[in-house]
């Protein structure tokens, strides 16, 4: 009997971190959780009761990703049931007002003479201070913006595409949660006032969160892109 409470004892206490707990009489769901002590063992010479406190995420999280339209598994009171991917390409540009801010998108490759635009640059949102003719790419305008040197091609302005991609992901949980995207191109999403890069591959970046309720988003590419979300709904 000690011998096994002390394999319990040892297993709970190394788990390294919060792990999944799940509790059989929630299906579908589970818990973060991890024990950092406070166990408490009565003995009863050849049994005994182990009491443990787990110290626990406050939310319980879906099992599967939203978008999962399994009708054993639908819930009709908070699940959603909604399209989890979109596809975008490089679109048609608009002009861009002199005075107006443009964001350089995760795509970005090369300046107008096609000198290397630095990553760093990638994501900065500056002033249109002119604009020049460019036969460049697929564009026909480059942009001065404000402390770059380089002239920016349109194609490679978050802000210049006449139709983005738009995708509408509704959080019906009850806190913001982290969206993972996959996609097999460069992106850039834009989300309110703020545009995230997103590069070739599974992102889960915490910066990238939905908020509770409708997230209206716009995606924006040079090449034709798949791209797929996901996210796991959270609940008291």
């Amino acid at each position: 009997m000690i011998a096994e409470k002390t394999k319990i004892v040892n297993w709970l206490i190394h788990s390294d971190g919060k792990q999944a707990l799940y509790d059989d009489t929630i299906p579908g769901w589970h818990f973060l959780a991890e024990v950092e002590g406070g166990m408490a063992f009565q003995e009863n010479w050849r049994t005994g009761i182990l009491t443990v406190t787990f110290i626990a995420y406050p939310f319980m999280i879906r099992d599967v990703s939203e978008g999962d339209d399994i009708w054993d598994t639908f819930n009709f009171d908070y699940d959603v049931s909604q399209i989890m991917s979109a596809t975008s390409s490089m679109g048609t540009f608009k002009e861009l007002a002199i005075g107006s801010y443009a964001t350089i998108g995760a795509y970005a490759t090369h300046y107008d003479g096609r000198e290397s635009i630095s990553r760093s640059r990638i994501g900065t949102s500056r002033k249109i201070l002119s604009i020049q003719s460019t036969t460049q790419g697929s564009s026909k305008r480059a942009y001065e913006l404000e402390g770059i040197e380089g002239l920016v091609l349109e194609q490679d302005l978050v802000q210049s595409r006449v139709s983005p991609t738009r995708i509408t992901l509704i959080n019906n949980g009850a806190v913001g949660v982290m969206c993972e995207v996959t996609t097999n191109n460069k992106i850039s999403i834009v989300k309110g006032n703020t545009v995230y890069n997103i590069f070739p591959g599974t992102t889960k970046d915490p910066v990238f969160k939905l908020d509770v309720g409708i997230n209206e988003l716009e995606i924006t590419s040079i090449y034709d892109t798949n791209i797929k979300f996901a996210f796991y709904k959270e609940l008291i």
